[in-house]
């Protein structure tokens, strides 16, 4: 993880990880905050796409951090899919099937 942060900050690329779970969410986290020693990362917009690892207890992190974080509406906050969570009808329609 910390050779893609290095490389990302080196090349002045966009960072997006897909971080599934609280454990990946907290390790990402981890490593930003060691090399936050030598990178700034507010105004960086660092991306976790599939943030539903985000437990209360990182939010703080990552906000300080400055990362931004992208949550999927269909996933229930166990992991499953849930057709409930989802607003559009059309989404419903493919639920169904």
């Amino acid at each position: 993880m910390h050779t893609m942060l290095r490389k990302s900050v080196d090349n002045d690329d966009p960072l997006l990880v897909h971080a599934v779970g609280d454990r990946t969410v907290e390790l990402f986290l981890n490593a930003m905050e060691l090399e936050a020693k030598r990178i700034s990362w507010n105004g960086r917009r660092v991306r976790i796409e599939h943030g539903e690892g985000l437990l209360p207890d990182l939010i703080g992190r990552a906000r300080d951090l400055g990362v931004v974080v992208l949550q999927d509406p269909a996933i229930s906050p166990s992991g499953t899919f849930s057709c409930s969570a989802m607003a559009k009808k059309s989404t419903t329609r493919r639920c169904a099937r």
